[in-house]
């Protein structure tokens, strides 16, 4: 759903653990909200959305995403590294809880950070999201033997001749995404070279992780999490088994959920329901 921006978007630019990291804010002087992306996304996927929402709301790139510095070369990018980042961009941002909205990849990292961090998060907000992808504790070697022969490949960058190009690229990416959205997402997410177009996320992003959680491990998470939680998640997004999700969904203190028609980025398809579920729901925990 492509609309014409009412909203002016105001850029973020910060320094966190000595990296550049970039983003969005609309609003001030009220309760924060902060969001965080999806695997291979930007600050751009809450960009419809933003202009909906009420209250103070900073959308972060990750770093290795959007417009935010890459980690050194040997560095990592599963969603636990992700977790001390966050813990520091809230630190830098409010000395006092704050609401966190994630989608997909950047709702497991919130939900980490939750957990870990109970008193730092007022709310918590997940979309298309109900936590990280586990694995068995007897596939562990075989994760970690094909995640070091994928990072001792040599990464490869492609380039695209125009901007249409990239979209169509993104299109056909992990999760079917319309046109509308994904020029959002490129359009932030590019740059250029003499030869072309390139998207601005680290390629090392797309290594296999070297390891995974265990359902356990997950489900003792959501256990520690203290705040209320909204999940809201789409018809014909990503499917986790349905037994797990509905027991990870039970395990928490206090869960609505709701689902609404659409693909896993339901809140750029749809912006204005979810910003109102959000809305409703930050107003009246």
């Amino acid at each position: 759903m492509l609309i014409t921006q009412k909203k002016m978007l105001r850029d973020v630019n910060l320094t966190i653990s000595g990296l550049q990291v970039a983003g969005l804010q609309i609003g001030s002087n009220t309760d924060l909200c902060i969001a965080f992306h999806g695997w291979i996304d930007n600050a751009a996927t809450f960009t419809p959305l933003l202009q909906y929402v009420s209250g103070n709301w900073i959308a972060l790139d990750l770093p290795g995403h959007g417009k935010s510095a890459h980690r050194c070369p040997n560095a990592e990018y599963s969603m636990a590294e992700y977790v001390p980042f966050a813990y520091s961009a809230v630190k830098a941002l409010t000395d006092q809880p704050v609401t966190l909205v994630g989608h997909s990849m950047g709702g497991s990292i919130a939900l980490m950070l939750a957990a870990a961090f109970p008193e730092m998060v007022r709310q918590l907000v997940l979309i298309e999201s109900i936590g990280p992808l586990t694995d068995l504790a007897e596939n562990t070697a075989q994760r970690l033997r094909k995640g070091a022969l994928q990072r001792a490949k040599e990464v490869k960058i492609r380039t695209y001749s125009t901007i249409e190009a990239a979209i169509t690229r993104r299109i056909a990416s992990f999760t079917p995404i319309s046109a509308e959205s994904a020029r959002y997402l490129v359009e932030r997410g590019t740059y250029e070279r003499e030869n072309g177009l390139i998207f601005s996320h680290d390629p090392h992003l797309r290594r296999p992780s070297l390891s995974r959680m265990t359902e356990a491990q997950v489900l003792g998470l959501i256990d520690s999490i203290r705040c209320s939680t909204l999940l809201i998640t789409a018809k014909s997004g990503f499917k986790m088994p349905p037994k797990i999700a509905e027991h990870r969904a039970s395990r928490f203190v206090k869960c609505k959920h709701v689902e609404l028609s659409g693909g896993h980025h339901v809140h750029m398809e749809q912006p204005k329901k979810v910003a109102d579920l959000i809305n409703d729901f930050v107003e009246k925990p």
